[in-house]
């Protein structure tokens, strides 16, 4: 029986989960919690690796507390988009510059339309537009003749670094590379022709490699310190978290879609290559390499971003107290749009969404109405899967007839009822640490205690049963919707 350690790490926390295959189940254990939130610094948030690490460390002595000296592996999984760079010497010139801190649009659109314009671009990659991609965020350091772009040594995103720090080669595992409109589809490769028109460097290119490999050992002193007996494999799950949850989505059928709701809430499907059209393009969907040569078609969205940034300005209640709440304020047509530029970095969440509903609909909402407010998000929320799940089928050419839904915003019960309501189909619920069950159970891949995928899905099925929410009250939704279509959405900042 293997031993396997999660490192699964979101926009808001961090986790450490003990996995191991207990007669075809997976046993897992959450034996640690982190802060992953930004550190500000001079106005700019940053992600803090080195905290990041740690943590993980500590996870680590955690885990020999309570399991003994041996581990077999570990595997970190992280969002996707923030990075840092090596410079010669393979150490980080800097730590990640949060997404959320600048809009790069502005100022770097001129050179992309100029090098390639984005409708080229996209046929390279498949990727979807956001305000601070890895491109913009790597175009923008260009401007700035920021230092880090001289002779660097690779580039990492959060888990890859998280590898590295621990002691792995300096490697990106290909479901990050696939996510930052730097790749080519085509050619399985960092597109030369991209890093070369923009006048990044090479250097930025570090080797790929796929999940289920092996890249390195932590540190041995890392091991002692935690109480260990060496070695420790780092094996790449997928760093990308939202590739290890449809990784596990415990179904080995094919008309189904998924919905992988934390901070930032992903609707897809997986294919069996990219979706590259005009749909695709005109809905700015976004492909990802996953694992067995699969695909992941999806669309990226505001997921519980918001009620966090709520959550934070009340100060005083629970995300179950919220939703409790949002269950008593009873139904209206009131809605924002969740993908705009007023919800994306804004200093004061309560105030941009009461100002949007005052425009949209001419009504006032206190800031400090709770159940108002969380029934406005959560509404809002189920409105946008519907607004692009036709699109998304209709590009791929496929049907569903029933939705996953996973990540921590599928516990709440509330939300789950209404995406059936709104979308229409069957949602499905009990996979709620997706991410870290498709890290564990591409590290029993990597250690060959899974043969393939399917064996992997069985194993999810059989490990965490489903509840099922039927759609609800479908005409009310409709109407919602329409009145959300006419009175509220817009040309999204992404």
């Amino acid at each position: 029986m293997g031993m396997h350690l999660a490192i699964d790490m979101g926009s808001e926390s961090g986790r450490a989960i003990v996995g191991y295959l207990d007669g075809g189940v997976l046993r897992t254990d959450p034996i640690y919690r982190f802060r992953t939130q930004f550190t500000r610094v001079h106005g700019r948030d940053y992600r803090n690796l080195y905290r990041f690490n740690d943590d993980i460390q500590h996870a680590l002595s955690l885990y020999a507390e309570k399991y003994g000296p041996r581990l077999d592996s570990l595997s970190v999984c992280s969002w996707g988009g923030d990075f840092s760079v090596l410079n010669r010497d393979g150490n980080l010139n800097h730590l990640p510059v949060s997404y959320r801190t600048v809009n790069t649009v502005e100022r770097t659109q001129p050179l992309i339309e100029a090098a390639f314009g984005e409708r080229a671009l996209y046929e390279r990659n498949g990727n979807q537009r956001m305000p601070s991609d890895p491109l913009r965020m790597l175009l923008s350091m260009k401007l700035d003749d920021d230092p880090s772009l001289d002779d660097p040594r690779g580039m990492l995103f959060v888990a890859d670094a998280m590898h590295y720090m621990l002691g792995a080669e300096a490697c990106c595992e290909r479901s990050m590379p696939t996510f930052g409109r730097l790749y080519d589809f085509r050619r399985d490769a960092w597109d030369a022709e991209v890093f070369e028109r923009f006048g990044l460097p090479a250097g930025l290119c570090t080797r790929v490699v796929g999940p289920g490999t092996c890249i390195g050992q932590v540190d041995p002193a890392i091991v002692r310190a935690a109480g260990l007996e060496g070695p420790v494999r780092i094996v790449t799950s997928c760093t990308h978290d939202t590739v290890c949850a449809l990784t596990a989505v415990p179904d080995n059928g094919r008309n189904w879609g998924f919905i992988s709701c934390g901070t930032w809430a992903l609707m897809g499907i997986e294919t069996d290559a990219p979706v590259i059209n005009d749909i695709a393009y005109e809905n700015n969907f976004n492909n990802s390499s996953a694992p067995f040569g699969k695909n992941m078609f999806k669309r990226n969205m505001t997921g519980t971003w918001i009620i966090e940034q709520c959550k934070s300005q009340w100060g005083r209640y629970s995300y179950e107290e919220i939703v409790n709440l949002a269950e008593g304020a009873g139904e209206n047509d009131l809605s924002i749009d969740i993908n705009g530029r007023d919800f994306y970095g804004p200093e004061d969440m309560l105030g941009a969404i009461t100002a949007a509903i005052r425009r949209d609909f001419g009504v006032d909402v206190d800031r400090n109405d709770v159940p108002a407010i969380a029934g406005i998000v959560y509404r809002s929320m189920v409105l946008e899967y519907r607004r692009y799940l036709d699109a998304l089928l209709k590009a791929a050419d496929r049907r569903i007839d029933r939705i996953y839904m996973m990540g921590g915003g599928s516990r709440n019960r509330l939300l789950a009822q209404y995406a059936a309501n709104a979308c229409g189909y069957p949602v499905y619920t009990g996979l709620y640490e997706g991410s870290g069950v498709g890290n564990l159970l591409l590290q029993c891949y990597a250690c060959g205690e899974l043969k393939d995928k399917e064996s992997m899905r069985r194993v999810s099925a059989n490990t965490f049963p489903q509840s099922v929410y039927e759609p609800k009250d479908v005409e009310a939704w409709n109407r919602r919707y329409a009145v959300f279509a006419e009175r509220v959405i817009r040309t999204n900042l992404w």
